[in-house]
């Protein structure tokens, strides 16, 4: 596993518990005001991802092995995107949350290939023009339990089943095409922290991980969220996505990281 998720994931664990510590400690003491990002019924995030793309895809046919394929070095799509998604909160209760999270990002783009590339059972020369696209969906459900929950944070596991689909396809001038897709539903449990620094000011780290048969995923986000006000507020972190996916001879490894922005509407 890439050493930044590494490094990522030790560091959120570490949040959730130093929130649980510091909530536990200051119960009975005297209180902070309450923290604007905890006041509300329903809340709606949309935010702007600078999302990284580091992916590899390979599709072997009919006992044809298929080439790894670096999808920015070998097929030419873009490193960097800009992608925009969106989160929907339903607080059912203190502590009880229904959670929906939906990232969606494509890619189109034409390359003159420098070197032979066999994919599904087909052969692309060197020196042919491709058209390659590549998408993902992601969609997560859950629903979240925050059992330490103080005026200083909370900490708390969502059990989620996450919807993966990922997509690759080369296309030539002279119509030959083919493309891998992998779709699967993950169950996925969440542990999630947040540490409410002022009134106004909170951070929050949530770290997921599920493995299915041959397939792995892990997503991981680490924010900030500033409240000038009740209703509205505005949120900036870092967030990554990594799939390892296998699926009938179609197998797909590819990581999304980077920096985001984005507002918070509360009612």
């Amino acid at each position: 596993m890439h050493t930044k998720i590494v490094l990522f994931g030790a560091f959120s664990l570490a949040l959730a518990l130093s929130v649980a510590t510091r909530a536990s400690a200051q119960e009975g003491a005297g209180s902070p005001k309450a923290s604007l990002s905890e006041m509300y019924n329903f809340e709606l995030r949309g935010f702007y991802w600078n999302s990284g793309l580091d992916a590899t895809v390979r599709s072997d046919e009919g006992g044809f092995e298929g080439t790894d394929i670096d999808v920015v070095e070998d097929l030419g799509i873009a490193r960097q995107k800009g992608v925009i998604g969106g989160e929907a909160t339903l607080e059912l209760y203190q502590g009880h949350k229904l959670k929906l999270t939906v990232v969606n990002i494509s890619y189109d783009t034409d390359k003159i290939i420098d070197k032979d590339i066999a994919f599904k059972g087909d052969l692309y020369g060197a020196g042919t023009k491709v058209t390659s696209k590549m998408s993902l969906l992601s969609a997560r459900f859950g629903y979240e339990y925050d059992f330490i929950r103080g005026d200083n944070g909370f900490v708390g596991l969502q059990l989620a089943a996450n919807l993966i689909q990922t997509n690759a396809s080369l296309v030539t001038n002279d119509t030959l095409s083919n493309s891998a897709s992998v779709a699967l539903v993950f169950p996925m449990v969440v542990a999630t922290g947040r540490a409410h620094f002022t009134e106004h000011i909170s951070g929050t780290a949530e770290l997921g991980w599920t493995g299915y048969e041959s397939s792995n995923l892990f997503d991981a986000v680490l924010y900030i969220d500033y409240n000038p006000v009740r209703r509205v507020g505005i949120t900036f972190g870092w967030k990554s996505i990594m799939i390892d996916a296998k699926e009938s001879g179609d197998k797909i490894n590819v990581q999304w990281s980077g920096v985001f922005a984005g507002l918070i509407l509360r009612i």
